[in-house]
């Protein structure tokens, strides 16, 4: 994978993935879900904040392989920050539907509290505003 896509690293407990750009293609999609994957195991975290402000949106095969991945991946949360209500909404609604262990945010304490706190995650199900 391109070292220019994002930036992985551990942090209090969960894999932090601070995207840089958007993602090419398919296959940089999967080699960025193997590096996730890998440094959650490494770490034992399950539970990952994928930082998107500021990455324009991927083409929809990548989005539909991030998705496949996020709905097999094991992850118990993972939170996502993206820079628009209508970003966040659009993908709560498809976590939603997907039955994917996701929820998107603003605000990054808001998003650190939802992954600190399982018994916070319930909203995965109920997209009302924070």
């Amino acid at each position: 994978m391109a070292q220019d896509v994002a930036i992985i690293e551990v942090s209090r407990g969960f894999v932090r993935v601070k995207m840089l750009r958007r993602i090419a293609d398919v296959a940089e999609a999967e080699a960025l879900q193997q590096q996730i994957a890998s440094t959650a195991g490494t770490a034992d975290v399950s539970s990952v904040l994928f930082d998107y402000r500021g990455v324009v949106g991927h083409d929809e095969s990548v989005r539909t392989s991030m998705w496949e991945w996020a709905s097999g991946c094991g992850m118990n949360a993972m939170a996502l920050l993206v820079d628009s209500e209508l970003s966040r909404v659009r993908m709560n609604m498809t976590a939603v539907s997907k039955r994917v262990p996701i929820r998107a945010f603003l605000a990054e304490h808001e998003a650190l509290a939802w992954l600190a706190d399982p018994a916070s995650r319930r909203p995965t199900r109920e997209v009302k505003p924070v």
